[in-house]
């Protein structure tokens, strides 16, 4: 039997282009999820090689594995994986692995792995016509366009990605990709805007929900932005000054509340070890070069790491002596 490996990350593009990989081919797909940056994805592929599933066709989407691990995953499976990356921070390996992998890229900052993934299949996935729309939703949002204001049309595009993300928040990954399964059989009209698609999607009553929690989530990310700390990051070019604050959700749009403070460089979001690192469009800061100093990476304004915590050594030397 025929069968593919999907890995990708868990923020929208991740799920989304997933879930365009699962319905661009004909094969039984595994999906598996992904912590950020390439240690995030080696550490899913380590797990599957150790495994005893066996596939025909390995697809990696929203990340990148290092050269080493598309080295190994290649020489012990004899697959070559086709990456979907729009990550600058791993250029060196798009440039360097091309015996190990087929790499599908955008450098311009313009593209989301799921706007490559669904360009480079779209004659198998003609019989979704939601499809475009969503991509369109996923692009705008995890390219951070969504706020600009050619995108507030109408039919608000901008503001229904960020509808759509709110949404996955909200039932989560599993029901989410439930709901885009049963989509499938589901009736559109040509003409449907985001507004439209996504209530046929995924029912009137959740898009009433999460538009309330939007509204809530709204005054959570102020309360964060006037609540937030300050400090230098001295790393060996430059010293940064920043602004943080620990968040449990809405970790994008408070990095984006930070970052716009008076005086800050960049805003960073604490969560259990995730670290977010947003910056404003008109700061001269590449904050994917800071995420790499914590092996993690992303966008030139929009980057993640995540941090390993040995909480028992961390309480043992905090304690009183």
């Amino acid at each position: 039997m025929s069968k593919t490996l999907i890995v990708t990350h868990t923020d929208l593009d991740g799920v989304m282009s997933g879930l365009v990989a699962k319905y661009a081919t004909s094969n039984e797909s595994d999906i598996r999820y992904a912590d950020a940056g390439a240690a995030g994805i080696d550490a899913v592929l380590e797990d599957v090689l150790a495994g005893d599933d066996q596939y025909t066709q390995a697809i990696f989407l929203d990340n990148t594995p290092s050269a080493e691990m598309l080295a190994k995953f290649h020489n012990q499976t004899n697959l070559t994986p086709t990456v979907y990356d729009h990550h600058v921070s791993n250029q060196d390996v798009w440039e360097s692995a091309t015996v190990d992998a087929t790499f599908v890229t955008d450098q311009t900052g313009t593209s989301s792995a799921t706007e490559l993934a669904f360009n480079d299949n779209q004659t198998a996935l003609t019989k979704l016509p939601f499809l475009p729309v969503l991509v369109k939703l996923t692009n705008l949002y995890d390219t951070w366009t969504w706020q600009d204001e050619r995108y507030a049309d109408e039919q608000q595009t901008g503001q229904h990605a960020q509808v759509f993300n709110e949404v996955l928040n909200f039932i989560g990954r599993d029901r989410f990709s439930a709901f885009m399964d049963e989509a499938a059989n589901k009736t559109f009209a040509e003409a449907d805007g985001p507004s439209a698609v996504l209530a046929t999607i995924f029912s009137d009553l959740i898009m009433t929900l999460v538009y309330e929690r939007i509204k809530s989530n709204q005054d959570y990310v102020a309360k964060k932005a006037e609540k937030a700390e300050f400090a230098d990051l001295v790393l060996p070019d430059k010293t940064y000054h920043y602004a943080y604050a620990t968040a449990s959700s809405q970790m994008s749009e408070i990095g984006n509340a930070l970052t716009n403070l008076p005086d800050v460089d960049f805003g960073l979001v604490i969560n259990n070890g995730k670290l977010s690192f947003r910056v404003a469009k008109d700061k001269d800061v590449d904050v994917s070069v800071i995420a790499g100093y914590f092996n993690g990476g992303g966008h030139a304004k929009a980057s993640g790491a995540k941090l390993v915590m040995d909480w028992p050594t961390i309480i043992q030397n905090a304690r009183n002596k």
